[in-house]
């Protein structure tokens, strides 16, 4: 699995090849800047790839907001079963969508919940 990490301290990401949450609830990032490391869970929020890309390629993680072609945004969010993905629409009573069933090769990614907050703002 891929994982993209928001880190809070930094206010930025970073990728890491695997995580895993310990018992005392660390997390364990490999390759995290190169190296390996043990970080608090409230420094940092894992996102995992989706495995999908949009119409651009680029790949699609929780937490990013795409826009479809009907200019319909919506948020990559993950349920309480961290490996079942769902999509939100915004502004939409809609509780949501397995990702699978959205083709996302038709939207683009136009931002993130960390770095465009102001996104979901609109949308409301």
């Amino acid at each position: 699995m891929k994982f993209r990490v928001w880190d809070n301290r930094w206010n930025s990401y970073g990728l890491s090849e695997d995580a895993c949450v310990m018992e005392d609830g660390d997390i364990f990032l490999r390759g995290w800047d190169d190296a390996d490391e043990f970080l608090e869970p409230e420094r940092v929020v894992l996102e995992m790839s989706t495995g999908l890309t949009d119409k651009n390629g680029t790949e699609i993680y929780e937490g990013d907001i795409l826009k479809l072609k009907h200019r319909r945004l919506f948020v990559v969010i993950k349920e309480v079963n961290f490996y079942l993905q769902y999509i939100k629409f915004l502004n939409t009573l809609n509780e949501g969508l397995p990702i699978g069933k959205i083709e996302t090769e038709n939207g683009a990614l136009v931002g993130n919940i960390h770095e465009n907050p102001e996104l979901l703002e609109e949308n409301k």
